[in-house]
């Protein structure tokens, strides 16, 4: 009877080291597994049960456009994030970027950075545990150390806390966690240079009232054969509408015969494209105006989503067409020796294919009287939906382009411009451009759309196009 015992008691502190090894072996393997940089260098595992983040686990499997409404509620305090935290939303970035972001290449190619080296080597200093890290110094670490290279490409970028503060803070799918962290961002950064600029340039493109300013430069010049219209914005839609109009069409209305119109893209960084193709493009058109363009994407979970975003807002099905990526597709698009190599190597890191008609339409209440010779005027400060007008009215043919290359940075269209990200623990979110979008031409948006007329030297756009007019060269 005693020996039994002895047996029992013997069996059972031996299994209790047994699983005291087994367990100890399995925390080794997970921390391993999590400091493992076989991958590019990143120690970022995707089973995210194993991160030891105790107030993690009710937002895990939840993301930006998944969180449910919480309007009403009190946003709570920041929580006191250790480097830990820290690092697990900076390995979250990069690996989502790896999965989503199309761009890379081109960044390099363009400024000259290697975004992932980069990235290895920031990673070392949230590894030095010398340094003390808040949410105010990683929100820079990651704004202006790293996002801020990437530049002009791709969106790819933090959202800046007057941004949130306008646009995201009472949207139904916003995170609590990222309310209160931008909101302690706008305290403590407002009244800064970059606060003051920004401001003082919102001051310049609206009026008294807070509405976009709706002054429109309009004339009549080269003694009478050209009409010139510049808008002050591209970036609202709805606010000044009417106004903007009614304004262009009383101006239209007085050049019947009118031969030449000349439009004033230059400077315009970006806003809607749909609102610029309503004011210039639709008193010209007796038809729908369309241009298609070849449109590539990883299929990275962020941008899978993105797509079924898209495809759940389309009311025409121009969403279901899409085909995996391959050799034979971009020699079916394009034809041999269109593309450069550096663009089929990055072609050759995406997953599918998804073509897209632009497409603007005509308004018979607002048809211009007259048929004119129509002119652009580009320039390198051309971004984002600028940059799709550009492109819009180079395939199309709607307009000859004068001036510099546009600036690039591809925005997908209309009203699904980029897409955007949470991260985990600090809740800054992250915007991007899914999309590698390429011209029938075989030219990348992102390289900027050329013109048909360069400036010429000593030259302006506006110098350049009258000369070209004189010249009858067109």
């Amino acid at each position: 009877m005693e020996e039994n015992k002895k047996r029992k008691s013997s069996l059972t502190i031996t299994a209790i080291v047994s699983l005291l090894i087994t367990g100890t072996i399995l925390f080794f393997i997970a921390m391993v597994a999590r400091q493992d940089t076989s991958n590019n260098g990143y120690g970022f595992t995707t089973n995210r049960e194993s991160w030891p983040c105790e107030h993690c686990a009710e937002r895990d499997q939840l993301s930006f456009w998944e969180e449910p409404p919480i309007i009403g509620l009190t946003v709570p305090p920041i929580l006191d994030l250790t480097q830990e935290d820290f690092l697990y939303d900076f390995d979250f970035l990069i690996k989502t970027l790896e999965e989503n972001f199309p761009s890379f290449g081109i960044i390099y190619r363009r400024n000259g950075v290697d975004m992932l080296a980069l990235a290895a080597e920031l990673r070392l200093l949230l590894l030095d545990e010398a340094t003390e890290w808040d949410y105010l110094s990683f929100y820079e670490l990651l704004r202006r150390d790293f996002l801020s290279n990437a530049w002009p490409v791709g969106h790819l970028r933090m959202v800046h806390y007057q941004d949130f503060m306008e646009i995201f803070y009472h949207h139904h799918t916003t995170s609590n966690r990222s309310r209160s962290v931008y909101s302690h961002l706008s305290n403590r950064l407002r009244g800064s240079i970059w606060y003051t600029e920004s401001a003082e340039y919102m001051r310049l493109i609206t009026n008294e009232q807070g509405f976009v300013n709706t002054n429109i430069v309009a004339d009549v010049i080269a003694n009478g054969n050209a009409a010139y219209i510049r808008l002050p914005d591209m970036r609202r839609y709805e606010i000044g509408y009417p106004t903007q109009a009614s304004l262009i069409d009383s101006f239209f209305a007085e050049l019947e015969e009118m031969e030449h119109l000349i439009i004033d893209l230059r400077g315009h960084t970006g806003g809607w494209t749909e609102h610029f193709k309503e004011m210039l493009v639709t008193p010209f058109i007796d038809h729908p105006l369309e241009a298609t363009f070849h449109h590539f994407y990883m299929a990275g979970r962020e941008n899978t989503q993105y797509i079924l975003n898209l495809q759940s807002r389309d009311r025409h099905g121009t969403f279901t067409t899409r085909e995996p990526f391959s050799d034979r597709l971009l020699n079916n698009l394009f034809g041999y020796g269109v593309l450069s190599q550096e663009i089929i190597t990055d072609l050759r890191q995406m997953d599918m294919y998804m073509p897209r008609t632009h497409t603007a339409h005509p308004n018979p209440n607002r048809r211009a009287p007259f048929d004119p010779k129509i002119w652009l005027l580009t320039d390198m400060n051309n971004f984002s939906a600028a940059q799709h007008i550009a492109a819009f009215f180079h395939q199309t043919g709607f307009a000859t382009l004068v001036g510099n290359t546009t600036g690039g940075m591809a925005v997908y269209m209309d009203s699904f411009p980029s897409h955007f990200f949470t991260l985990p623990n600090t809740g800054f979110m992250v915007r991007y451009d899914p999309l590698y979008i390429i011209s029938a031409d075989g030219r990348p948006w992102e390289y900027g759309t050329a013109p048909h007329h360069f400036n010429r030297d000593g030259m302006n756009a506006l110098q350049t196009v009258l000369a070209l007019i004189a010249e009858g060269n067109y």
